[in-house]
């Protein structure tokens, strides 16, 4: 399984998912997706998951990525 995947798979036992929106001059926009069932504390910190997601993306052979922009609405602004 893709690394991208395993880490969509983690989250969605916490009640989260992952999308990607897309790849643009370098930076990966993906949005963290929140159900109503959501375990917050059980999902890591916004700067972790970005770190995360840039090491599966690159596992993927994302060469393309250079950094990970994570929307996620836990965090304002």
């Amino acid at each position: 399984m893709p690394p991208f995947e395993e880490l969509r798979l983690a989250l969605q036992a916490d009640g989260a998912d992952l999308a990607l929106d897309g790849v643009h001059e370098g930076t990966a926009r993906v949005r963290l997706v929140l159900t109503p069932a959501a375990c917050l504390e059980c999902i890591m910190p916004r700067d972790a998951l970005e770190r995360m997601l840039l090491v599966s993306l690159r596992g993927e052979g994302r060469a393309d990525v250079q950094r990970v922009e994570l929307l996620d609405p836990r965090v304002s602004g």
